[in-house]
């Protein structure tokens, strides 16, 4: 038999639960709202109007609209298969972009990793030159600073995160053969 304190109990139970479902319900909303509101000045990446330039690592998301890994090239031939990398910029205008690669010729295949190691310099308010000698075509690579839109389509596609990116455009040699320039999409 129940008693009328017992019934008091447990309508405060439920409505306990259901104020914090509610307060639950609220605090997601507003985090997701976060996601995706616009950047302050302070929170866009190195070089960016209003940024800092600060040491920041970037890892690559995609190259051009694919998702990693990437292959380059692969075939009988020749394998260039891009499986990883990232970039790091300083704050004394140097930089180290690597990529772990999965490449070879004539059917043996092998790990590794290729790396330009240089100096960088603004060219613009979003906008880097890169400088490094194992960059095919005079050494360099440009690079654009920019903040990637939430309802963009690589977002969407899950190729990318919304927010801050690098996107470096460059061409390189692996085993002889150029690839490139195509774009590599950084993000923090």
């Amino acid at each position: 038999m129940r008693t009328s304190s017992t019934v008091d109990r447990q309508g405060l139970t439920r409505r306990m639960a259901l104020v914090a479902a509610i307060a639950m319900a609220g605090l997601i909303g507003l985090a997701r709202a976060a996601a995706t509101a616009p950047l302050s000045d302070d929170e866009r990446p190195n070089g960016s109007p209003g940024g800092n330039v600060t040491a920041a690592v970037y890892h690559l998301r995609a190259i051009g609209d694919k998702a990693l890994p990437m292959a380059l090239d692969e075939g009988p031939e020749r394998t260039a298969i891009v499986m990883a990398g990232d970039l790091a910029l300083r704050p004394d205008n140097t930089f180290t972009l690597r990529l772990a690669l999965r490449a070879g010729q004539g059917g043996r295949v092998r790990d590794g990793i290729w790396q330009a190691t240089g100096s960088y310099q603004r060219t613009g308010a979003d906008e880097l030159e890169l400088r490094a000698p194992q960059f095919a075509e005079y050494g360099d690579a440009s690079a654009r600073l920019t903040v990637i839109e939430a309802l963009s389509e690589p977002v969407r596609d899950g190729v990318v995160r919304a927010g801050p990116a690098v996107i470096v455009s460059f061409r390189f040699f692996i085993d002889r053969y150029m690839y490139g320039p195509d774009a590599y999409t950084f993000q923090p």
